[in-house]
């Protein structure tokens, strides 16, 4: 699937796109949703496990971790955290489909 997206203007409520040359589709969907500036905010716990893994790599660029040794990791730290700043999936879904605007 091939993919365009495009911050355009409104003017007079419409609005124009001109689609690459190569883009050969017969049909297109358009989704058209105000364009917002989304303030991400990524978890502290997060920020240190990669400054630390990082840190790590470095140091030893040989080193990796098993993909099962690292979901373990993190999912001990964050069932330590306090619950009260969880999302549920639903809302993590929505907001990942918001930043890639699909």
């Amino acid at each position: 699937m091939e993919a365009i997206r495009q911050t355009v203007k409104v003017k007079n409520h419409k609005i124009s796109i001109t689609l690459p040359e190569d883009f050969n589709a017969e049909e297109v969907d358009v989704i058209i949703m105000p364009s917002q500036n989304i303030d991400v905010s990524i978890p502290q716990w997060q920020i240190d496990q990669v400054r630390e893994r990082s840190a790590e790599y470095l140091k030893d660029p040989s080193i990796t971790l098993d993909i099962d040794e690292s979901l373990e990791s993190i999912l001990n730290k964050r069932s330590k955290e306090d619950k009260s700043t969880f999302i549920s999936a639903e809302e993590s879904i929505a907001r990942l489909k918001n930043r890639k605007g699909v």
